[in-house]
Parts: structure tokens; C-alpha cells; sequence
């Protein structure tokens, strides 16, 4: 077997050492690559959670509300157990977890269209927000620790090119199987559900191959600190923003506390404000602009598909400006991009802003995670997890709080409170 490259190389020296620091460890790629099979039913479960719970279960807003929130009350449940365990047990092990819970909540789901159950949906859904938020911080913090801080938002953006790659295959895929069998097979009938979701059950297959591939792939106890065996916080790239948080794992607890709190606050109502109205806005294209479900996916595919991509690209970009004019930015232009959306004349230019959109967004999520991936060394999946855990109270919030506004006030108000918000 041929010997893993050699990563490249940050700095040739150190100015009292001769020690090289890399920019990532050997085994960096496979930690990464591993996520693409994770990744496939990412963009198809996100269409059906909306498409199958509306069309086929009739659900009004407020029980769309609920359903989307039920995800949201199972990573609320599973994200602070998740964060305490990756700093104390093994980090392969909750993503083996993690992986093969994911593709259990996809066959229930598939099972709640078959026998057209909107109480099972919403146990499919749970389930899946449990699972998927026991992997996300173990594989965060991974990422965290094979890369070398100063190049920590282009680590998280490569991280997504292959969710971006997974989720491009899956939706291939997935479209190919529903648009087919919507066009031969006009009404609702049993064996059109069985075939037109089948994917689901693909998707659950490639999770469960994903964690194994895991296990056998990657080290965790390779971490750019056991190469270099030099403490990071010492080596910051001269060129990242001065007033970026940069907290040392010391005992010095009140700066720590005062980050954690003020990035708390700002995450808890950041979720609200896009979970108010991220879950309509696909409901709103269908009873408004395009109702053909095929159109709809189309329309909805390259967004999600193309920041993903891109995203190591946005990782570059990232490292290299200052996150709280890049946050302001970002908040700005999604306040922008929404009103735009939901006044878009046709399906086509809705795609097209929607694929700004997602642009700004997916800029958005690693500059947040590589701020928190800087809050402390120590505790870093106790960081991701506290975070994450403060999100989800404010996705649960959202949610329903859109619901109840599409129901008593009228289909455009939760994206315009959300755009003054």
C-alpha cells in the first residue's frame, strides 16, 4: 500500500525550532471524504419534508410548523450529550452512531408516505435531528483537529465541497426516480409512493456504508498538535483579523464565558429568524409560483447543490476577512435575497436568487464555525455541542412561530418579519 501524502506545508520554520507545521494531517482527506456517502439524501429528504407532508398529508402550516420542529426537538435532545461525549469517549464511535441512526430515520420516513402517516413522518423526523447532531460535533471537532487554525474555514469549506458532491450524486439520482415515475404513473396509488421514495432507502444503505468506511479510514488520535507538537494559539497567521475570538484552553474562564454567552445569543436568534421562514419558502414556490413537483425540484436543486461546491472557495475567502464585517454582510444580503424571493415573477429567477442566497449562507456557516472551532482547544466538542444545543432551542421556536403566521396572517408574513428582523 502506497504511503499517504504529505500535506503541505504552512510554515518551514518555527523561529526557535526546526519544526514544520502543516496545514493538515495525512489522513485529512479520507476524515472528508467519507461525508460525501453521509451527504447523499440531504437535498431529497428536504424537498419531501415539505412536498410529501403538504400534497400528500394535507398538513396546514402550523402542522408543517410542528413536523420540521419535531428534527429540530431531537438535536435539541442529543446535541448536549453529543459535545459532552466527544470531549470523553471516542469520536469514530459517535459518528458510527450517528451514521446508522441517520439511515434508520430515513426507511421510517419511507414508511410514513407509504401508509401516508403524518405522526410517523414526524417520529422519522425526530429521530433523524437526534442522530444527525450526535455526528455532527464528533465530525466538527475532527475537522477542528486535523487542520491548522489559520486555514480552519477553508478545512470546514472542503468539508462541504464533498457534502456538496454527495448531495449533487444523491439529487442526480433521486430526481431521475421521482420526475420518472411522476411521469408514467399520474395518481397517487400505492405502488407509485413505493417506487417514487425509494431513494430513501438508498440513502439509508449509503449512511450505513459511510460509518463503516469511517472506522476503517481514519485515525483520531492524528491531529495536527500530535505532528507538530507545538500549541497552535502560538502560530496565529499574522494576515487573520485582529479582533477574531481567539481564547487560550488556560483556566481563564471569563473571557471564555463572555464569547460563549454573546455567540449563544446571536446563534438562538439567528436559528429563529431562518427557521421562521426557511421551511415555507418551498411551500410558498409551489402554491404560488411553480406547481409542478418536478419543476420544484429543479428549480430547488442547484442551490443547495452549488454552495456546496463552491464552498472550499468560500473557505479561502473566509480565512482572509474580518468575521464581523463578513457576518454583517451576510445577514444583510439574506434580508435582501428574501424579500427579492418572494417577489420573484417566475421559477427561474427565483432559482437564480435562491442560488445567491445559498451562497451568502453557506459563507455565513464557516465563519461561525471556524469562530467557534477557536473558542477553546480543550473543549471543542462541548463548544460545538453548547452552540449547536442554543440553536436548536431557536429552530424549534421558528418553525412554528412561521407556521402560526402562514395560517392567521397570510403566506408572505414570515419571510417579511424575518427580512426586518
Amino acid at each position: 500500500m502506497p504511503e499517504p501524502p504529505i500535506p503541505p506545508i504552512l510554515h518551514e520554520k518555527n523561529q526557535k525550532d526546526e519544526v514544520l507545521l502543516l496545514d493538515f494531517t495525512p489522513d485529512f482527506d479520507d476524515t472528508i471524504k467519507t461525508i460525501f456517502w453521509n451527504s447523499t439524501g440531504f437535498f431529497f429528504f428536504s424537498f419531501i419534508l415539505v412536498y410529501a407532508t403538504s400534497s400528500l398529508m394535507n398538513a396546514s402550516g402550523t402542522q408543517l410548523g410542528l413536523v420540521f420542529s419535531s428534527l429540530i426537538l431531537g438535536a435539541l435532545i442529543s446535541t448536549p450529550l453529543s459535545g459532552y461525549l466527544t470531549d470523553k469517549s471516542s469520536k469514530k464511535r459517535l459518528i458510527l452512531i450517528g451514521s446508522f441512526g441517520r439511515g434508520v430515520s430515513y426507511i421510517i420516513v419511507y414508511l410514513a408516505i407509504i401508509f401516508s402517516s403524518l405522526v410517523l413522518f414526524g417520529i422519522g423526523n425526530f429521530v433523524l435531528g437526534f442522530f444527525v447532531n450526535l455526528f455532527w460535533p464528533p465530525f466538527q471537532t475532527l475537522v477542528s483537529e486535523k487542520s491548522h487554525m489559520t486555514r480552519r474555514s477553508f478545512a470546514f469549506g472542503k468539508m462541504n465541497g464533498q457534502v456538496g458532491l454527495g448531495n449533487l450524486f444523491g439529487s442526480l439520482i433521486s430526481f431521475t426516480i421521482f420526475a420518472s415515475v411522476n411521469y408514467f404513473l399520474e395518481e397517487n396509488t400505492p405502488l407509485k409512493l413505493i417506487l417514487q421514495y425509494f431513494p430513501l432507502l438508498l440513502f439509508a444503505a449509503s449512511n450505513f456504508y459511510a460509518g463503516i468506511k469511517f472506522q476503517h479510514k481514519v485515525d483520531e488520535h492524528v491531529t495536527i498538535d500530535s505532528l507538530t507538537k507545538i500549541d497552535e494559539q502560538n502560530h496565529i497567521n499574522d494576515s487573520f483579523p485582529a479582533n477574531a475570538q481567539k481564547v487560550s484552553n488556560t483556566k481563564t474562564h471569563k473571557g471564555l464565558l463572555t464569547g460563549l454567552l454573546f455567540l449563544a445569543a446571536a446563534s438562538f436568534l439567528a436559528a429563529i429568524n431562518i427557521t421562521m421562514a426557511d421551511p415555507f419558502l418551498q411551500r410558498y414556490l409551489t402554491e404560488n409560483i411553480q406547481s409542478n413537483p418536478s419543476l420544484v425540484m429543479l428549480i430547488l436543486f442547484p442551490s443547495g447543490v452549488l454552495s456546496m461546491l463552491l464552498s472550499p472557495q468560500f473557505g479561502k475567502l473566509c480565512d482572509k476577512i474580518n468575521p464581523s464585517i463578513g457576518t454583517a454582510v451576510v445577514a444583510l444580503m439574506g434580508a435582501l435575497f428574501t424579500w427579492l424571493l418572494i417577489n420573484s415573477p417566475n421559477g427561474w429567477v427565483f432559482a437564480g436568487l435562491l442560488i445567491l442566497d445559498a451562497g451568502f449562507a453557506q459563507a455565513g456557516g464557516l465563519i461561525s464555525a471556524n469562530i467557534m472551532s477557536r473558542i477553546s482547544k480543550s473543549y471543542r466538542g462541548r463548544v460545538f455541542g453548547s452552540i449547536n444545543w442554543i440553536s436548536r432551542i431557536g429552530e424549534i421556536i421558528g418553525p412554528i412561530l412561521g407556521g402560526l403566521l402562514w395560517d392567521n396572517i397570510g403566506a408572505t408574513s414570515p419571510f417579511i418579519i424575518s427580512i426586518f428582523v
